[in-house]
């Protein structure tokens, strides 16, 4: 089967959606796969002007009623105006499903990826499907339609198929929950038996966290924390100085999704922390890299927000809520004092991705769904396209 996997920038900007690295990969196994990144979009882009164009002069009317579809569909002026941006993308895409003969449509997310495949799925005939990872769920004057026209919106949680339902009750009955999913390595590292145990946090907010290991600091427990943080570099620097950290922690800034999970994998963490002061600030519904580090054995600790409640359940790990720097001080203290602690923690939070969290079953899942009905047959990798493998 061949599946257009639309993006938002994926894998131009592999940054922006790093969460999606372990689904594009084990999907590629699955079915003959291309990535589709449908950003930036760009007012004067010539080139796919003149795609659309060509794809316009097909069905002229037809594009045109479409178009009409798009332009006074409800919604605020803002949203409207990256649909009409939109258009000309969904209209390229309609003409490379014609030329590479693609037979599903899979659009992450409710924003321009879901307007790029709706129309061009109104154009050729062919099904789409939408998968919501965001933990903030963008809304716009066609996000009814495109969820009623969808053949399945895949949530990566039931919190968020509940939302969902609410949204738009039309589409209650196409909503499906099929979990995120990372690799889950064979065997867990061997416990480290460091004496100084070593902090890895990643979020959009450290603030608390810094705090917190000031006190750990003034308190004289030994530690050491590497940051992976997409905040400003600038303020985290500050807030590390203010903190005066320096020595304790390290901002590494931006990391690619591989090599924090082979950090992890390699046992060179003892605790992962998924640090945000705001809930809210969570791009992801279910944060992949926590998934990941519960997978590799790490004890995980986590601000609570999103559906991370679903993940992280008595014993597999630690949900604090957020900005509540006392008790994310108590629970990073016992860690960081007790190791027995820590790596029981980190088995039961392996066990718990294991057993419904792992790639290759909730992959398996999601490309059942895209075959419908028939036989799912495995696809050899080397015939996946549009890929970074």
């Amino acid at each position: 089967m061949k599946v257009a996997y639309v993006t938002a920038h994926y894998p131009s900007n592999a940054m922006s959606e790093r969460y999606l690295e372990p689904e594009v990969r084990a999907l590629a196994d699955l079915v003959e796969l291309t990535v589709v990144p449908t950003q930036p979009l760009k007012l004067f882009d010539f080139g796919v002007y003149g795609s659309a164009l060509s794809e316009f002069s097909r069905e002229p009317g037809k594009v045109a009623g479409l178009f009409g579809k798009v332009i006074f569909a409800h919604g605020r002026l803002h949203a409207r105006a990256t649909n009409v941006l939109a258009f000309p993308r969904g209209l390229v895409l309609a003409r490379d499903i014609r030329r590479n003969k693609i037979e599903h449509i899979h659009a992450i997310g409710l924003g321009i990826p879901s307007t790029v495949a709706f129309v061009a799925s109104q154009l050729t005939g062919v099904p789409y499907s939408i998968g919501i990872h965001e933990h903030e769920m963008p809304t716009d004057g066609l996000t009814a339609q495109k969820l009623s026209n969808a053949k399945f919106t895949r949530t990566v949680s039931s919190r968020k198929c509940r939302d969902l339902q609410a949204l738009v009750p039309a589409a209650a009955a196409h909503c499906l929950v099929v979990r995120a999913g990372v690799r889950v390595p064979e065997r867990a590292p061997d416990p480290p038996r460091r004496r100084i145990p070593r902090i890895l946090a990643a979020g959009s907010d450290p603030g608390d966290l810094l705090n917190v290991l000031s006190q750990m600091r003034d308190r004289g427990y030994t530690f050491s924390c590497d940051l992976v943080s997409d905040s400003v570099p600038a303020r985290v620097q500050r807030l590390m100085q203010a903190y005066r950290l320096r020595g304790r922690a390290v901002l590494l800034g931006p990391v690619a999704f591989d090599k924090v999970v082979e950090s992890l994998a390699d046992g060179e963490y003892d605790v992962f922390v998924l640090a945000s002061g705001d809930p809210r600030d969570l791009q992801e519904d279910m944060p992949v890299l926590a998934l990941q580090a519960m997978a590799t054995g790490v004890a995980t600790v986590a601000v609570q927000g999103a559906s991370l409640d679903e993940v992280i359940d008595a014993g597999s790990g630690y949900l604090v809520a957020p900005h509540d720097v006392q008790g994310l001080f108590a629970v990073l203290e016992r860690l960081v004092l007790d190791s027995g602690l820590r790596n029981r923690t980190g088995q039961r939070g392996r066990a718990r991705v294991l057993n419904g969290f792992e790639i290759d079953r909730t992959t398996r899942e999601l490309a059942r769904r895209l075959y419908g009905p028939a036989d799912l047959a495995y696809v050899s990798p080397l015939t996946a396209i549009g890929t970074r493998r």
